[in-house]
């Protein structure tokens, strides 16, 4: 693959990087996503695939959140499968902002806002009515902190709907010894 743009943030080293057939973005050497640049509603990971999950269980979404936006892989798969939901978007680094824009076909429009914020910020003075709450945000292989306290969960809980549901993607365990 090669490198596309390199660009530091107040949060690390961003990369972009593509070869004929797929696009990637990297946060310090760390896959945050990717996309088929042939189709940018899928891609090799599957991973935004897991996003639409959520629906099956709680019925067509009108109103979801997002805390976390790396390459807007689920974002996009959510804004092609449910086009009239509204899709608001919480991401802490203005650049993987701007890098989801440029590069990775973030959709823009009155469907789809995206705030640069702190996860547990936007949680904490968002009103309520979210269908689903998509808790996608990691540093690294780990979840912030901030994101996985009782407190935060409680907050969440408060915020959806009834008969919504919050849903976390857990990064891969790297398992250390025997």
């Amino acid at each position: 693959m090669r490198e596309v743009y390199r660009t530091r943030s107040a949060f690390g080293e961003l990369m972009v990087r593509e070869d004929r057939r797929c696009r990637q973005l990297l946060l310090n050497g760390t896959l945050q996503g990717a996309m088929y640049l042939d189709d940018p509603y899928s891609g090799p990971t599957g991973y935004p695939r897991y996003f639409l999950l959520g629906p099956v269980l709680t019925g067509p979404p009108g109103r979801v959140l997002f805390l976390g936006l790396g390459a807007g892989e689920g974002i996009r798969c959510f804004h092609h499968a449910y086009p009239h939901c509204r899709i608001e978007v919480a991401e802490l680094d203005p650049e993987v902002v701007r890098v989801a824009r440029e590069y990775f076909t973030l959709p823009a429009g009155p469907q789809v806002e995206v705030t640069v914020a702190e996860g547990r910020e936007y949680v904490a003075r968002a009103g309520g009515g979210y269908d689903l709450i998509f808790l996608d945000a990691y540093a690294g292989d780990a979840i912030p902190y901030g994101l996985v306290t009782v407190e935060f969960l409680r907050l969440v809980r408060e915020r959806l709907k009834p008969g919504g549901m919050a849903v976390c993607t857990l990064p891969a365990v790297r398992w250390q010894g025997s």
